[in-house]
């Protein structure tokens, strides 16, 4: 091994800033980090829930401050190919950046188009500028429910999607508005979802919590119900059945963001990694944490996880006298009392922590 071994990450996410801070705060100035993206900044993408309600959450992180602090060498450019034989990172730039391990967050991406009328009539909050449309809808049912008619707010969850738990968080959130808005009478909120049981990636405690929780709230809702297609107004499932809407907001289908060519990869182009520690499968020295990998539910509190077991796993094979044991992620979902508290790390903490350069086990108190 090199007296200055490299790591190149790829991706300004969650998964790419936890692994990138995460192996600087273990091995301080042991290896040489690059850090690949092509965003001038970090987006919080969770906190995109909390903006049609017109709340203003904190969205955005400069990436050139924090990586100029701990000693990494920013690089802003998309990725054009990947040469694992010989560790070669090639950029749209026509640069080139050379490792001894890489760290692939590229993340995953949506596709509505698996879905007839998907991408044309639904509202997201997949992006700022689609919340910000989504707000916008939210205003006119609520202008529309305080002039008596009725309206009627359709929440669908298609196959294909990897991510389900932020609609269920947007349900709650709408319920409340409509609430404090007092039009909650005027307005029926219903959530379809294709999943034999609410959540049902998350584990097997969160299906009684949501149903019950549903029930206190009036919100209608069902599972097993795949959509078949979306039009202006109706929406139509699989066994035939339709569903009128007067605003439809669902969460498309995942499909990774970044294909690489000859590496294992499911057929949405997850590369396949090791449970454990998220190395890709077929190879020694490439991690995939986060959305690009293969874990079946995508979710950023679960990113910082994999990122963490990735980065022990990186810093113990460059010093294993750097630190103790390596973690492994044996998260549950839904089932661990780290459940709230972690998502409320992601949303609140984890922009403080990632504008100073630090890993999210370092805690508020690192700042």
């Amino acid at each position: 091994m090199n007296a200055s071994p490299s790591v190149a990450v790829v991706g300004g996410g969650f998964a790419g800033l936890e692994a990138a801070f995460t192996l600087r705060e273990i091995l301080g100035e042991q290896l040489r980090l690059t850090l690949i993206t092509d965003s001038p900044y970090f987006l919080t993408r969770p906190n995109n829930i909390y903006v049609p309600f017109g709340r203003d959450p904190r969205l955005y992180v400069g990436l050139a401050s924090p990586a100029t602090r701990r000693g990494i060498d920013l690089r802003r450019s998309p990725l054009a190919a990947l040469d694992t034989d010989a560790n070669r990172i090639d950029l749209a730039d026509r640069e080139s950046v050379r490792y001894d391990y890489a760290v692939l967050a590229t993340g995953a991406a949506m596709r509505p188009d698996e879905v007839p009328g998907l991408a044309e009539h639904p509202h997201t909050i997949w992006t700022p500028d689609k919340a910000k449309a989504l707000g916008t809808a939210l205003q006119r049912v609520a202008e529309y429910a305080h002039a008596g008619m009725e309206q009627r707010v359709l929440l669908l969850v298609p196959p294909g999607n990897l991510c389900s738990a932020p609609l269920y968080d947007f349900a709650l959130l709408l319920e409340e508005w409509l609430r404090s808005e007092l039009v909650r009478d005027q307005v029926q909120i219903e959530l379809t979802t294709f999943e034999d049981r609410y959540l049902e990636s998350f584990g097997p405690d969160l299906h009684g919590a949501a149903r019950a929780e549903f029930a206190a709230r009036g919100i209608t809702a069902a599972t097993g119900t795949a959509v078949n297609a979306v039009h202006p107004d109706h929406v139509v499932y699989a066994d035939g059945s339709t569903r009128p809407f007067d605003l439809l907001v669902t969460f498309p289908p995942h499909v990774a963001a970044v294909a690489y060519p000859g590496l294992s990869a499911s057929d949405r182009g997850f590369l396949k990694t090791d449970p454990a520690t998220s190395r890709v499968m077929g190879t020694e020295n490439v991690f995939a944490p986060g959305d690009a990998g293969d874990f079946p539910v995508k979710l950023a509190y679960l990113a910082l996880r994999q990122a963490d077991a990735a980065a022990d796993e990186i810093a113990w094979r460059i010093d294993p006298t750097a630190k103790g044991d390596r973690r492994r992620l044996d998260f549950e979902v839904g089932a661990s009392p780290l459940w709230n508290p972690g998502r409320m790390s992601v949303r609140v903490y984890m922009p403080r922590l990632f504008a100073a350069g630090r890993p999210s086990q370092t805690g508020i108190g690192g700042l």
